[in-house]
């Protein structure tokens, strides 16, 4: 700077001192023209000179400060690009942050679904481990129950199809002993008909005891087997095979095996009632499909675990609400054939007595239907064959 400051007072110099020179030519008088050549020369020398000087300290202070700037441009950059990074850094970190965040989130919400959907205890249903074990109950009571009712029909009724006796004096006197012992009432007791009230007295003629449930073994079920056969009395007199072959013998077996298939339909019915309230065996086995029943549909109709059941269903997923309404529609369901099942039995009890009507009505047996088979329609078949046997 310094030496542009020198540059530029030469420059003035030599300007006044032409400027002196003009002005000394063209005054009056003259001037020698190579004296005032030689001075302006000699200006003009050393205006190059300091113009020379100033052009080369100006470019080495273009190049300097072309450096300079450079320099600073690279640091600015540098500064940029250190800013740049750092904030590309920071917003890096805080949506990786954000990331982590959502997918803790994520996979807190994929486990608490799970675990709703899943638990046993708002995914599944209210108690489904109770739940299997009282439905497994219901199935193997009906199983029990349906087993052998043929048999029990024929093995436990004294009047059962088929049946035939030549003696009732056995019959009588068993049932007799029964109502003068176990089955007496109070009132029988009174009218000296036997000697006091038995345990379970009148049970073997009343109904409601049909629908009560009890152990297959026991006294309270032996009761029932009693009604039943007070209901359907004691078995047909049986005849001779010579008997048989008579016209007589061969009406009194036709109008038995009408009574016995009309009879067999009510019988059915009432040893189906009677197998729906027997208890057997030890845990589900020792349940009646009543009790079972109960079991099972108490949960939802204020039974035993109703308010257990109520309070769940605020906790429960909407997983296992659904599930819960599946269990109670598939009992619906299951309940539902076993109306269908019960409607049968009642369709055949109609039409078992519309046959038996139409028997009597339509001049069976002489006109008499079904009403001839007695004790003494077999006696009089009997005679009959003796005598056209003496014949």
């Amino acid at each position: 700077m310094k030496r542009l400051n020198t540059v530029h007072k030469l420059i003035v110099s030599a300007t006044l001192l032409s400027a002196s020179g003009l002005a000394a030519g063209w005054g009056c008088p003259a001037v020698v023209d190579s004296i005032w050549s030689t001075g302006i020369t000699a200006s003009a020398g050393t205006v190059a000179g300091a113009l020379n000087g100033m052009m080369e300290t100006y470019a080495v202070s273009r190049v300097l400060n072309g450096m300079r700037v450079q320099s600073a441009m690279k640091v600015l950059a540098m500064q940029i690009n250190a800013s740049a990074e750092k904030e590309t850094t920071v917003n890096m970190g805080a949506k990786q942050g954000m990331a982590s965040v959502f997918a803790d989130l994520s996979q807190r919400e994929t486990v608490h679904s799970t675990i709703m959907d899943y638990n046993a205890a708002t995914g599944q249903g209210y108690d489904p481990c109770g739940e299997v074990t009282r439905s497994q109950g219901v199935a193997v009571a009906i199983g029990e129950a349906a087993r052998d009712m043929q048999d029990k029909v024929i093995r436990e009724l004294d009047a059962g199809p088929g049946r035939f006796i030549r003696d009732k004096t056995a019959i009588f006197t068993r049932r007799l002993q029964d109502a003068k012992g176990i089955y007496c009432t109070a009132d029988e007791a009174a009218a000296g008909l036997c000697a006091s009230a038995g345990q379970y007295a009148g049970l073997d003629v009343d109904a409601a005891n049909l629908f009560a449930s009890a152990d297959i073994n026991s006294a309270q079920n032996t009761a029932k087997n009693a009604f039943l056969n007070n209901l359907f009395g004691v078995p047909r007199t049986a005849i001779s095979a010579e008997t048989a072959k008579t016209p007589a013998g061969q009406s009194y077996l036709d109008a038995k095996r009408s009574e016995d298939a009309i009879r067999s339909v009510s019988q059915a019915s009432f040893k189906s009632i009677q197998s729906w309230t027997e208890r057997r065996g030890d845990g589900q086995a020792g349940q009646s499909v009543l009790d079972a029943l109960q079991a099972k549909i108490g949960t939802y109709a204020g039974g035993d675990n109703y308010e257990e059941w109520a309070k769940s269903k605020a906790s429960m997923s909407e997983r296992g609400l659904l599930v819960e309404y599946a269990k109670m529609s598939a009992t619906e369901l299951y309940l539902l054939n076993q109306t269908y099942q019960q409607a049968g039995r009642m369709e055949g009890l109609t039409a078992a007595m519309l046959a038996a009507r139409a028997r009597n009505a339509g001049g069976v047996n002489g006109g008499q239907g079904i009403a001839v088979l007695s004790d003494a329609a077999a006696q009089q078949a009997q005679d009959r064959a003796a005598r056209a046997k003496v014949q």
